[in-house]
């Protein structure tokens, strides 16, 4: 299953273990987002309560021609009218 990044979708929260304390051994941890396109970590000041820094993009969306689709068009505009998208 692939999970979405558009928008804000490919911040995941995450509990950042930083250690334990001294007397009770009670784990130590802050609230914050790893980012699933490229594992760049955030803590943010209230944790959670806050959103993350930036929207990840629109990366899941991003579509390129394959042959069969350049084909049918052709069949049906022509050769002379084929789309042009950098592919």
């Amino acid at each position: 299953m692939k999970r979405e990044t558009d928008g804000f979708k490919g911040w995941a929260e995450v509990k950042f273990l930083e250690g334990k304390d001294r007397p009770g051994g009670q784990m130590l941890g802050s609230e914050g987002y790893r980012n699933m396109v490229n594992g760049h970590e955030f803590i943010p000041e209230n944790g959670w309560d806050d959103p993350p820094p930036y929207p990840t993009g629109d990366l899941a969306t991003v579509r390129h021609s394959s042959g069969a689709y350049r084909i049918g068009w052709e069949r049906i505009w022509g050769a002379s009218a084929t789309p042009q998208n950098g592919s």
